[in-house]
C-alpha cells in the first residue's frame, strides 16, 4: 500500500514480487510511506552496499511495517505499526478503521520491537 496525502491509496503496488530486497532509491518514497501488511518475516534489515554495516528491526508484535523518508533525505525510517491511516474510500469512522486495537476497560496492550546494529 502507498500513502498519498495522508490517506492510503485505493490500489496497492507490488513492491516485493518473489524477492526479499528493496533497492533504496531517491524516488522510492516520492508519494509518501510504503506500507507492508501480511508480513511473512519477523524482521526487516537495512544493509549497506559499501560496508558491513547492518541494522535489523524485529517486529513480531506488529501487523504492519511502514518505510518512509523525506524526498532526497539521507535516511530511511523503519517503523513497526499497529495501526494505519484511513484509505481514500473509507468512512473515516474511527471504529471502522481497517485495523484498530480495542481494549476492554482495565486491559492493556503490550507490543515491543528491538533494533540490532552490527558492523
Amino acid at each position: 500500500m502507498i500513502i498519498d496525502n495522508g490517506l492510503i491509496g485505493q490500489e496497492g503496488k507490488l513492491i516485493l514480487d518473489e524477492n526479499d530486497r528493496i533497492e533504496l532509491a531517491p524516488d522510492l518514497f516520492a508519494k509518501d510511506a510504503l506500507i507492508f501488511k501480511n508480513l511473512k518475516s519477523s524482521f526487516v534489515q537495512l544493509k549497506s552496499k559499501n560496508s558491513n554495516f547492518s541494522l535489523k528491526v524485529s517486529l513480531d508484535d506488529f501487523p504492519y511495517l511502514g518505510l518512509w523518508a523525506k524526498p532526497n533525505a539521507p535516511y530511511v525510517c523503519i517503523e513497526p505499526w499497529i495501526g494505519i491511516a484511513d484509505s481514500y474510500d473509507s468512512s473515516r469512522e474511527f471504529s471502522e478503521k481497517e485495523i484498530i486495537q480495542s481494549l476492554d476497560s482495565g486491559k492493556t496492550l503490550s507490543a515491543a520491537y528491538s533494533i540490532e546494529i552490527t558492523e
